[in-house]
């Protein structure tokens, strides 16, 4: 048995602990890396899910508004039946008051603006605390 190769008292080629400790560095390098991909999706997941959340709140709320002001007298003669009634997030998000949103409207006489402040009341409820229509033309009209 001496063609170059070591062998241990078994008899069996002598692997050398280099060559032992280099494929378990694969394998551990393997486990990170899914390890990895699999918390990344899982943070992605989660992430998306709350964006979802949100998105359907608000929508849940501009459902809420469009309700309250729908038959307003404000609404009725500048804006007329109600086509399309969607929150505005940008100009949401830019006013400074939390409870306060801004909804584009369109009609069958015109479109606008509507900002409203809500709050939810103590049974859970949106509830309009005051409602402005800004229409297509500049005018700011109270809705009451």
């Amino acid at each position: 048995m001496s063609n170059g190769r070591n062998y241990n008292s078994g008899g069996t080629p002598y692997q050398s602990s280099k060559s032992k400790r280099s494929g378990n560095k694969k394998s551990t390098k393997w486990i990170w890396i899914t390890l990895a991909i699999v918390f990344s999706s899982m943070f992605l997941f989660c992430i998306v899910g709350v964006i979802g959340v949100i998105f359907l709140g608000l929508g849940m709320v501009a459902a809420d508004v469009e309700v309250g002001v729908r038959d307003r007298p404000a609404i009725r003669e500048n804006i007329g039946e109600i086509e399309e009634f969607n929150i505005n997030y940008s100009k949401t998000a830019a006013h400074e008051d939390d409870e306060v949103f801004v909804f584009d409207v369109e009609g069958t006489k015109g479109d606008g603006e509507v900002t409203a402040k809500i709050e939810t009341n103590i049974n859970g409820e949106e509830e309009i605390i005051w409602a402005e229509l800004r229409t297509s033309a500049g005018d700011t009209i109270a809705i009451e």
